[in-house]
């Protein structure tokens, strides 16, 4: 499962070089190897100053912090290579089929 994982990240990688080149969108890729945690951040349309990114996910594949599976790390990551392949030859996704969560923020001024 291992192995299966370090190649999905691999393709990843690749494909996220491949966007960037084309020029038009921007992915950011971190692997913190010493925690298992891999990042990936997709600026749809490039990446400008200040903004969030159009997706991001953050899978962690450290079979001690899941119980001592790997398959759930295993799908998310190869669902981030199908998206980011998808991107990569049609230069679009639908975001209407991606799962997404939503984040409250509140900017507290001084009182």
């Amino acid at each position: 499962m291992e192995k299966d994982i370090a190649e999905v990240i691999g393709d990843i990688s690749r494909i996220s070089c491949l966007i960037n080149m084309q020029g038009k969108h921007h992915v950011f890729i971190n692997d913190s190897g010493h925690v298992e945690n891999f990042e990936v951040s997709l600026f749809l349309g490039g990446w400008k100053s200040m903004a969030d990114p159009t997706l991001k996910q953050s899978i962690s594949y450290s079979d001690d912090w899941l119980g001592g599976t790997l398959d759930k790390p295993l799908k998310d990551l190869r669902k981030v290579r199908d998206v980011l392949h998808k991107i990569y030859k049609n230069g679009k996704i639908n975001m209407e089929n991606c799962d997404y969560e939503i984040e409250e923020i509140k900017h507290y001024i001084f009182c």
